[in-house]
């Protein structure tokens, strides 16, 4: 499964840590954006030569897209982008994606956006170069697989694409910022920032939590979810603090 940089109109995205930026923009841009979080839209500019909103199903970019897989499956390609078969049955009839899905589909397949959206162009485009992401588990260990994203997203994120680390977030504590089942990109080692997210071990599994530093330097994990609000915060010790999260995403 991969994800890649572009904005969503059925997912939520947040990069933390960013500082505010201009409310009004993101609006325009999605109505699912974080508050205070730049869309990952900003990402990639081939997104931003069509209106995700007004575009209609068609069924010759459906027929675009089977030329594309070649003999490859449906299913095959909902893994490599993170989505179910039947959503994909969807495109190959053709739906259309959402943005970021859009641009995933594209990378796995090497083709160009505009002639997979619109027919415009040639087909083939030279695909980005892919990193494999090593996945971490809730014991910290690394899993047999790894989650391939385009290194220029990745570069975005980190000066190093090698050192990102992965790990698919568990319940809903963080909820809405980040919620059951979305990857969350991390950079190991990062400093400790004020307010932001981090992955952090707690009784021996690592969770994500946003950090809040006391004025007496103090560490505490807290929940984004109201609901946990009674169940407190925990106080961490700095070898606690795995990783800095740096982007998270989910699929709906």
């Amino acid at each position: 499964m991969r994800q890649i940089p572009g904005d969503s109109f059925g997912r939520k995205f947040e990069i933390p840590n960013v500082g505010a930026v201009n409310r009004q923009n993101i609006e325009s841009l999605s109505s699912n954006s974080v508050d205070d979080v730049p869309s990952i839209r900003y990402f990639d500019p081939r997104i931003r030569d069509f209106d995700w909103t007004t575009m209609e199903e068609n069924s010759e970019r459906g027929a675009r897209l089977k030329e594309a897989l070649g003999g490859r499956s449906n299913a095959w390609l909902a893994k490599q982008v993170g989505v179910v078969a039947s959503t994909v049955h969807g495109y190959a009839h053709g739906k259309v994606p959402p943005a970021d899905v859009a641009l995933r589909i594209c990378d796995v397949l090497g083709i160009d956006l505009r002639w997979y959206i619109d027919g415009q162009g040639v087909a083939v485009t030279p695909g980005d170069k892919l990193v494999m992401v090593p996945l971490i588990d809730y014991s910290g260990g690394m899993a047999a697989d790894g989650i391939a994203y385009a290194e220029s997203f990745l570069k975005h994120l980190a000066t190093d694409p090698g050192s990102v680390r992965c790990m698919i977030s568990s319940g809903v504590a963080m909820a809405p910022s980040v919620p059951e089942h979305a990857e969350v990109l991390f950079l190991p080692g990062a400093g400790v920032i004020d307010g932001a997210v981090h992955v952090v071990g707690i009784r021996n599994r690592l969770l994500v939590r946003r950090i809040r530093i006391s004025a007496s330097g103090g560490m505490e994990a807290v929940c984004d979810n109201p609901a946990f609000s009674r169940e407190g915060s925990d106080l961490l010790e700095p070898d606690q603090i795995v990783g800095r999260a740096l982007w998270v995403a989910h699929t709906p």
